[in-house]
């Protein structure tokens, strides 16, 4: 079992570390990397805490049960609308980013070793080859995943080790603590690893101190992670000036101009090679988490037989809208993107609580719960405003 509590955690840092890490510091510049970091910290403590929330529900319910059912059984037909609305919209704009950043990467290793490949082609192949492995099963899932995130830690451990050096502890003191609130919902997002958690309950057979200990320490990993490359990040990079972190943050590539940035103030070229293979591993392992909880979230809730057939069936519907979504219209998904963070917050706050709520004191479901999240109802309210005002900002910075 202890075998098996590595590999979930390493799906749940999967998940969470995506190659949206190396732009974080760009979201947060203006704030600076103390406000950053108690927003970090902050948004780790609500997300993880409603992710146990969303493990105490699923224990209620038989083992395969997916977000859908769940809302089903607790908050009826409405909140079952709701859910599949927000769930789908989330993790098909979530594929269409990955294909997208997944068929450059594996288009451009094409075109280094042969002839390279036009676009759509790379984008099939890619989702391909890696849906196939998902569809064959949560274990060889799991060992690719660990295979690329032992790879995609130490490359990040050898990336801040080069870049600590040259920080300089000055900037890590400036900023200011109202930008802050401009960046609350990369960050929230940035700790959306709640949808893997009925997954993850299926691979470690309904074990719930495994299931415990994958949820803490996965959860910990990225917040470490986040806060490391925070620092190197700011204080390696100014802030402002013409090739500042603010003004690559309003550029249109911004990812690209970091790691140029990065290679004109080190004048290394191994620290943008290492940059740009950990970008890569990120987007692999994140693709693998999404597509396994996309596929998990309607084979249960279309009620899809686990047989060859149904497989073609689930395979067709977790892949197919995003990947024609990526080829015919790639201005949709960069429009969507904005609002994948209000669906972080519906799916991974509130719906949480709702469900916990609707089973503690109203269903009685949880009446012989085997595990029960620490908290009474305080805690739940006190939660909800804090996503709710989350929401709000949220909505605030889209209409403005």
């Amino acid at each position: 079992m202890v075998s098996k509590t590595i590999g979930g955690i390493l799906l749940l840092v999967g998940t969470s570390i995506g190659g949206a890490i190396l732009v974080l510091p760009l979201a947060t510049a203006s704030a600076g990397f103390t406000n950053a970091s108690l927003l970090f910290i902050a948004a780790w403590l609500l997300m993880t805490y409603c992710s146990f929330l969303l493990l105490e529900a699923n224990l209620w319910l038989p083992a395969g049960t997916n977000l859908g059912n769940m809302v089903k059984v607790t908050l009826g037909k409405p909140g079952v609308v709701i859910t599949w609305v927000f769930y789908l919209f989330l993790l098909y704009t979530l594929l269409c980013a990955y294909i997208s950043a997944g068929a450059d990467v594996f288009g451009g290793l094409l075109a280094a070793h042969m002839h390279a490949l036009p676009h759509y082609l790379s984008a099939s192949l890619f989702t391909l080859i890696i849906g196939l492995v998902v569809f064959t099963g949560i274990r060889n899932v799991d060992w690719l995943n660990r295979l690329l995130m032992f790879t995609k830690l130490g490359i990040l451990i050898v990336l801040i080790s080069l870049l600590f050096p040259h920080v300089n502890s000055k900037a890590l003191t400036l900023g200011n603590p109202l930008a802050a609130l401009s960046s609350i919902t990369v960050i929230i997002t940035s700790f959306s690893f709640a949808v893997i958690i009925p997954s993850l309950r299926l691979y470690l057979d309904s074990d719930i101190n495994s299931l415990r200990r994958s949820i803490l320490i996965g959860s910990i990993i990225p917040l470490i992670c986040y806060l490391l490359w925070e620092a190197v990040i700011i204080g390696v990079i100014p802030s402002t000036g013409d090739h500042g972190l603010i003004a690559i943050s309003h550029s249109h590539t911004p990812t690209s101009n970091l790691l140029a940035s990065i290679r004109d103030l080190l004048k290394n070229r191994q620290t943008i090679i290492f940059a740009e293979i950990f970008a890569s591993l990120s987007v692999v392992t994140s693709f693998l988490g999404v597509s396994l909880s996309l596929s998990d979230f309607i084979t249960d809730g279309l009620c899809v037989k686990r047989n060859l057939l149904g497989s073609l069936f689930v395979f067709s519907l977790t892949y197919g809208p995003p990947f024609f979504i990526t080829l015919l219209a790639p201005n949709l998904f960069v429009i969507s993107i904005n609002y994948a963070g209000l669906c972080c917050i519906v799916l991974h706050i509130f719906l949480p609580i709702a469900i916990v709520w609707q089973g503690r004191y109203r269903s009685k479901l949880a009446y012989n719960a085997s595990y029960r999240t620490l908290g009474g109802k305080g805690i739940l309210a006190i939660c909800f405003l804090l996503g709710l005002a989350t929401m709000i900002i949220d909505i605030y910075l889209l209409l403005n």
